[in-house]
């Protein structure tokens, strides 16, 4: 089509009613929605259209005001105001809390019931400062609880009983004496400081609660989710928290990272379906007894699983051991993956990788990304400069021409039928990763794909360790990745 003729047939965009022009708009920040209705007259309507308003740490208090006055000058007749996104990379000063709570008194009082999102983040940091370790450091010195500069008031959650969505952190939280929020089906969490009970009464407010995310609430020592029906729960580095109980005849996504639990963290009540897993354990490698017992009991949780992801410091997490011998194992298990590290002198990481392959005769997707051991660096050095040659010379590859024992997996029913895909990830070559390596792929007829990803090197150590992995797999019609 020539030029004249893309002329003739107008702007298409322009052609749309409003309704769809504010929900487009509506994905952007607020000042580029805004700055997008003054495009033409045809625009300049639109802003009331917008039914999502989003503002982040580069609106300052001024342009948040402007915004607002555009907009409720626009929304007379317009569409509501259904949700409201605040994010922050560092909340910190009264001059940002006047624009936040100018912004959230305009869409709490003016949006009334229609507002149904509320999305209030006013930090950025990690959640957690607990690294992976294999050495047993003894208990953690957990820093005390940092309170936030913004506190989330309790005239939010009065005025506020037909949302559906809400997320909050890093804030302080503080509840009305009477709360309900009878349509809250999402609630998230991050770093939220409140006294003691709080959080409970939040949750217990919300009996349609479908997806509840709490990360890093330290304040935070029981819950109990036992009135709503959840699909998904999320529970990351809430590390005082000591038991849970939830109604399970729902629960289909769960996710935890903190600490091995004891045996009686987690009470389910009802049917077990959950569907998909994710388990991290952050912090020192688990060998005592008495946490390995409490991490099988907790395995059993998910026997209904599809999908399973197990972080920890040590790949495999000890499951070697014969206090595993009581778990029943994983059925419908389809697809597994396995992260963390794998010290060269470990041998016992082939026996532990066998007991969760045992416990899952239907597995077909095995992955495994080996985490890199931590090296000590001098303070010293941490602004030196290093060449390009040092950098090369201190990779983590290496290779050593020696023969490798195995042990048999011929008894391994998933991996001689079942077995279709097999990864590495992080692949460096040490004698115990190679060792995990052989033992899979000697005992794989069936699987049709393997991908292989190195550590950074030299390309001939690279070279060297592809064709020690092709040699192994012993379906040479696979298709095999490496990068």
């Amino acid at each position: 089509m020539d030029t004249e003729a893309v002329l003739a047939a107008g702007d298409r965009l322009s052609r749309l009613g409003d309704g769809i022009l504010g929900h487009i708009l509506s994905f952007l920040p607020a000042a580029e929605a805004a700055r997008a209705a003054a495009l033409s007259r045809r625009w300049r309507h639109v802003f009331a259209s917008v039914h999502t308003l989003s503002f982040d740490e580069a609106d300052g208090p001024s342009a948040i005001c402007a915004v607002l006055g555009r907009n409720r000058r626009a929304r007379v007749a317009g569409t509501p105001l259904r949700g409201l996104r605040i994010r922050f990379e560092e909340f910190s000063d009264a001059a940002s809390a006047y624009g936040v709570n100018a912004l959230i008194g305009y869409a709490v009082h003016d949006a009334g019931d229609e507002l149904h999102h509320i999305d209030l983040r006013f930090g950025n940091g990690p959640i957690c400062n607990r690294d992976y370790s294999l050495r047993r450091r003894g208990s953690y010195a957990r820093p005390p609880t940092q309170r936030s500069a913004y506190v989330v008031t309790t005239s939010l959650l009065n005025y506020c009983t037909a949302l559906r969505t809400l997320r909050l952190g890093p804030c302080g939280l503080s509840l009305p004496s009477s709360i309900a929020l009878p349509s809250l089906d999402t609630l998230h969490l991050i770093r939220v400081t409140a006294g003691d009970g709080i959080i409970q009464r939040l949750v217990s407010a919300c009996p349609r609660l479908a997806d509840l995310s709490l990360k890093a609430c330290q304040e935070l020592t029981t819950l109990s989710v036992t009135e709503a029906r959840l699909r998904k729960l999320v529970l990351k580095c809430c590390h005082n928290l000591s038991t849970v109980a939830v109604d399970s005849s729902e629960l289909r996504t769960f996710k935890y990272r903190g600490a091995v639990p004891a045996s009686a963290f987690l009470t389910m009540h009802g049917p077990r379906r959950v569907s998909s897993c994710k388990l991290d354990f952050c912090g020192d490698d688990a060998y005592d007894p008495v946490e390995l017992a409490g991490l099988a009991g907790f395995l059993q949780l998910f026997a209904s699983t599809n999908y399973m992801h197990i972080k920890a410091a040590r790949l495999g997490c000890n499951m070697g051991h014969d206090i595993f011998s009581s778990v029943h194992g994983f059925p419908t298990l389809r697809h597994l993956e396995l992260t963390g590290m794998v010290p060269d002198g470990d041998t016992a990481v082939v026996a532990a990788v066998t007991q969760i392959l045992e416990w899952s005769p239907n597995l077909e997707t095995l992955s495994m990304f080996f985490l890199p051991e931590p090296v000590e660096v001098e303070e010293k050095n941490y602004y030196a400069y290093y060449t390009e040659e040092e950098v090369h010379d201190a990779h983590s590859l290496s290779y050593r021409n020696v023969e490798l024992p195995v042990p048999e997996g011929a008894a391994i029913p998933c991996l001689r039928e079942r077995m279709r895909e097999i990864n590495f990830v992080h692949y460096q070559g040490a004698m115990a990763q190679r060792m995990l390596a052989k033992f899979l792929l000697l005992n794989a007829p069936v699987v049709d794909e393997v991908c292989c990803e190195f550590a950074q090197g030299p390309l001939w150590i690279q070279t060297q360790l592809m064709e020690e992995i092709k040699g192994w797999a012993m379906n040479k019609s696979a298709y095999m990745m490496f990068f």
